[in-house]
């Protein structure tokens, strides 16, 4: 008579059916990572290499200290540089190894050496930077001008950033003299892969990240479609983060300004490159330089208070931040 189900004799067991793993087969739950060290040096590397890859918001600021002016009427006012960062680079303290391989990626800079007849000054570098990934944003631009005759924190940041090849910046257009970067963007000195446009409190800012460096600055992407689906509103859209902004709510069309002002420069210099004046007409074709168009983009951006930072009395606490950050 058949029968379907498997017939067992009493005191054997079937081969297929579960059995009780010999107790030093159990798998044994790791407290730590010990075995990384077991790992080939080429995959150890990659590991190092991925922890270099993530991004940081860095804030950047220039400040002037005394103004100096030479016999043939130079100018020159010495200064250096104010950086915040959300984290420092943990791996450059892992290991000797870790710290060998991440100091191919992080530089450290942002320190100013000036020995330029008949002026010498100099300030330590104080931040590592992955130029690859990291994204730089300006907040204050009253020491970013073109006042000086001589060496000024304009040029000295430009040239750095063209040396390094930065990849991404980020700039606040509240403030008016951010024309004075917008002229060196679109005039072809340098060219960098992302530009991010955004509007918000520049003395909020200021306290919270480079006065008390409590905060750091998040960025989320925006455009008139999804301003207008989220509040029935093309033009206003609202920062973000756990602390109020004060002032009014920025509009989508000051961004859209400033695009346009930094396009009409791309032209124009694409144009200049395009064609070389000879007599009176540009005939002769010249190829470009190794010039990409940057890529414009638009941000909301939002505050988030650092772990540990306690919030001051004097500061609204708002909803937290929605969306993706980046």
């Amino acid at each position: 008579m058949s029968n379907d189900s498997e017939s067992v004799q009493p005191g054997l067991q079937s081969s297929n059916m579960e059995q009780e793993p010999p107790a030093n087969d159990l798998p044994v739950v790791l407290a730590t990572f010990t075995i990384f060290e077991r790992f080939p040096p080429e995959l150890r590397n990659k590991i190092w290499k991925e922890a270099c890859s993530v991004r940081r918001n860095i804030f950047i600021a220039a400040k002037r200290v005394g103004h100096l002016e030479a016999e043939d009427n130079r100018t020159f006012s010495p200064f250096y540089y104010v950086t915040r960062s959300p984290w420092f680079p943990a791996i450059l303290h892992a290991s000797h190894e870790a710290r060998t391989e991440a100091l191919r990626y992080y530089k450290l800079d942002f320190g100013v050496d000036i020995k330029n007849s008949p002026w010498q000054f100099s300030a330590p570098a104080r931040t590592y930077v992955n130029w690859q990934v990291d994204r730089i944003y300006i907040n204050d631009f009253e020491a970013f001008d073109l006042t000086s005759t001589s060496l000024n924190p304009l040029q000295h940041f430009f040239q750095l950033c063209k040396e390094r090849a930065l990849k991404k910046i980020a700039l606040n257009v509240a403030d008016y003299s951010v024309v004075h970067l917008l002229y060196v963007l679109s005039s072809g000195y340098i060219s960098i892969p992302e530009i991010i446009l955004f509007k918000a409190h520049r003395n909020v800012i200021t306290r919270e990240v480079e006065e008390k460096d409590r905060a750091t600055l998040s960025f989320y992407a925006i455009t008139q479609a999804s301003i207008k689906a989220a509040q029935g509103d093309k033009d206003f859209y609202s920062n973000k983060g756990e602390v109020v902004w004060a002032g009014s709510r920025p509009r989508i069309s000051d961004l859209e300004n400033t695009q346009k002002t930094l396009v009409t420069g791309f032209e124009r210099f694409e144009k200049r490159q395009n064609t070389m004046y000879m007599g009176p007409s540009y005939q002769k074709k010249i190829p470009l330089k190794q010039w990409i168009r940057p890529n414009i983009k638009f941000c909301a951006v939002g505050l988030k208070l650092k772990p540990r930072k306690e919030v001051g009395s004097e500061l609204l606490v708002g909803p937290g931040a929605e969306g993706n950050t980046s």
